[in-house]
């Protein structure tokens, strides 16, 4: 969900890795504020104003972020972020937008990956840590609001590697696009828009396939009408489309 008030920033961007200006969890995120009476709305605001960071971009590292005391997560707020998974040289990658949750990397992990962040479209978020959750104890709405919102993500992820299971990688693509056309699609006279900047090496890291493959499946989806990509660099999605990921 994107943000529905501004962030308030300075009138010069701000220096690489310093943070873009400040804004309220609750304004960037007014989910999160159901369940909290509405009498207490301008106060639960004052107290989650936070820094907006920016995330995967002039060296930013979300690792970094989650370094602070009391950091346990960091709440995307605008743009997409790209993470990115490197098992045995082989990256898969998931792209997180307004709403997500950036969670840290396990240190005791058995089998361990190493993750990286990046900017898919400039991106900021704002670090939960010990405000959120003393704000939490006060408002227990925010913690179970924002539960709800780790299962919602969890349920995409699945959905995701599900997708990359699908034996053909043109109908993984079509599924991925009809994915992620639920966050950043809008509805057009001629199919849904999907407008993201994503490369074929890209959509082939998500999808778990080799770019010359995503290219090849690219030009069938294309000659079916399927998907088709605009003047504009974006993706179009035929209205119909999605019945063809059987």
């Amino acid at each position: 969900m994107a943000a529905t008030t501004p962030i308030d920033r300075t009138a010069r961007p701000a220096p690489a890795g310093e943070p873009r200006g400040f804004l309220s969890i609750l304004d960037a995120d007014p989910d999160l504020a159901d369940g909290i009476p509405a009498a207490d709305h301008p106060l639960a605001r004052r107290a989650l104003a936070r820094p907006v960071h920016p995330v995967g971009e002039d060296g930013v590292d979300a690792a970094a972020l989650l370094s602070g005391e009391g950091a346990f997560g960091l709440l995307v707020v605008e743009g997409a972020v790209v993470r990115e998974l490197d098992l045995a040289g082989r990256v898969c990658t998931e792209l997180l937008g307004p709403g997500d949750v950036l969670g840290g990397v396990p240190e005791d992990a058995l089998l361990p990956v190493p993750v990286a962040w990046k900017a898919l479209q400039p991106a900021g978020a704002i670090v939960l840590d010990a405000r959120f959750t003393s704000a939490a104890q006060r408002w227990p709405a925010l913690a179970v609001n924002l539960h709800r919102r780790l299962l919602e993500q969890a349920h995409r992820s699945a959905v995701h590697a599900a997708i990359a299971q699908l034996p053909r990688v043109e109908r993984r693509v079509l599924a991925l696009m009809w994915q992620l056309s639920e966050r950043w699609g809008r509805v057009t006279p001629f199919g849904v828009e999907v407008d993201l900047p994503l490369t074929h090496e890209a959509v082939g890291r998500l999808v778990g396939a080799q770019r010359p493959t995503v290219s090849l499946a690219l030009a069938d989806l294309a000659r079916e009408g399927a998907l088709t990509r605009t003047v504009r660099r974006t993706w179009l999605l035929a209205a119909d489309s999605h019945g063809l990921v059987r």
